[in-house]
């Protein structure tokens, strides 16, 4: 019943009305549902829990019709209220940087801007290859270590406030477990200029969601990666980065203008 009113949210529609019975069914996870007279749903949200600490906030959508009735705030409440009955201690949600209203809802609520992130999608056929870089290649746990000092003292983690988009669109913390996780998942690659996380994101996409990295290194990290898609067969490669100037230039000198999405956070 929310598909007529949750189809067009974005240029490529909507993702809510396909996630609704995995959030129903997610213990770590409650489904917002707001009802008119008839118990007719006019507004969904999404709360989960992503660590012992860490709630994460999502999905919110309002019936056109019942917009400008309190029911965004009313969710966020609930939300919050849900993650810290949960042992939250911060809560977090994404707003695209050319959203403006949201962005004005949640700083009344008390939410601060915590880190900018772009992202850009590259047609890896379509990429000016650069020449003679290395290759990346699967690495292992005995790499965790060296990976993960080189990016806590990189501008990366400081521009990301060690935050990374663990799940999809939802960022947490990130802590060495995670590398040797993506390390044991085959998700972690390394080559002599850096390492990345990797994963796919459909069928016809690679994700890189995480790097460490330096700006000189970074153009020839990032042509291993198309490499690595190509040899794959994945004819996408998308790339999502905190927002530095030099993230801005690598994205724009391999063909794409970058969006933004912007990480605000609150304590409960």
């Amino acid at each position: 019943m929310i598909r007529p009113w949750t189809t067009d949210t974005f240029s490529w529609g909507d993702y809510v009305p396909d996630r609704m019975s995995s959030w129903i069914d997610d213990p770590h996870s409650i489904a917002i549902v707001c009802t008119d007279d008839e118990d007719h749903p006019v507004a969904v949200s999404h709360a989960v829990m992503l660590s012992g600490f860490e709630g994460w906030l999502e999905g919110a959508r309002v019936h056109p019709d019942h917009k400008r009735r309190g029911l965004g705030n009313a969710m966020n409440n609930y939300g919050v209220d849900w993650v810290r009955d949960q042992g939250a201690r911060v809560v977090r949600l994404a707003i695209e940087a050319d959203n403006v209203a949201p962005q004005k809802q949640v700083d009344a609520l008390g939410y601060r801007m915590t880190s900018s992130w772009l992202f850009a999608m590259f047609e890896v056929e379509k990429v000016v290859r650069l020449p003679d870089q290395p290759q990346v290649k699967p690495a292992n746990r005995a790499d965790v270590d060296a990976a993960w000092l080189s990016w806590s003292a990189g501008d990366l983690s400081h521009r990301s406030r060690g935050l990374f988009p663990a799940y999809g669109w939802q960022w947490r913390k990130l802590h060495p477990e995670d590398l040797r996780k993506a390390a044991g998942d085959g998700h972690l690659y390394q080559s002599p200029l850096g390492w990345a996380i990797v994963d796919r994101a459909g069928e016809f996409t690679l994700r890189m969601n995480w790097a460490a990295v330096s700006p000189d290194a970074a153009p020839g990290l990032l042509e291993g990666l198309f490499g690595l898609a190509d040899e794959m067969g994945v004819p996408r490669l998308m790339v999502l980065m905190p927002n530095l100037p030099w993230v801005q230039e690598l994205i724009r000198r391999a063909g794409q203008t970058p969006s933004e999405e912007l990480v605000y956070s609150l304590a409960v």
